[in-house]
């Protein structure tokens, strides 16, 4: 049998015992999708919460998967290969052109609620990758934040997390 541990319990004491003036803060979900448990921890802390939708912008990088290519054209005929036991008539051909690729347009940051003059406290499952994390503390700053803090159940940190972290 698993036994299925709660973190709230846990996290809702740290943020009772660590963050100064935590009744001047706002739970930030990073994405739509964990507004419910944001919203559950801002209902018990009797704070309000912010929803942060769109997707950050970061640089494109030019990934050779395929994906820019140019569709394939309509009729293919190989070349007739002696001995090969390949007949001259075998084609491949598509009912209609494949349309080329277009790249995804990404819609920018926006943040449903108020950080302004606050304390942002962001929360979600897992840290892993944390140069989002730090991108989206930046923004809540933008956004008037007085200081952000990042909690998550399972804090991964891979690659220079602990230099990211720093810097931001």
């Amino acid at each position: 049998s698993v036994d299925n541990l709660r973190s709230s319990p846990f996290l809702l004491q740290y943020i009772l015992d660590n963050i100064p003036n935590y009744r001047d803060s706002v739970m930030v979900a990073r994405h739509p999708s964990s507004t419910r448990q944001v919203s559950s921890y801002a209902e018990r802390l009797r704070v309000n919460f912010a929803v942060i939708h769109g997707e950050l912008k970061e640089e494109e990088e030019e990934e050779v998967d395929g994906r820019t290519s140019p569709p394939p054209t309509p009729m293919v005929t190989p070349s007739n290969s002696a001995g090969s036991g390949i007949s001259s008539n075998f084609f491949c051909s598509f009912p209609t052109p494949i349309p080329p690729y277009q790249q995804k347009v990404k819609p920018s940051l926006s943040l449903v609620g108020s950080v302004q003059n606050k304390i942002a406290i962001i929360l979600d499952d897992n840290i892993d990758d944390v140069e989002p994390w730090c991108l989206l503390a930046g923004f809540l700053k933008e956004q008037g934040a007085r200081s952000v803090y990042a909690m998550a159940t399972h804090g991964i940190l891979s690659g220079n997390a602990l230099d990211h972290i720093s810097k931001s």
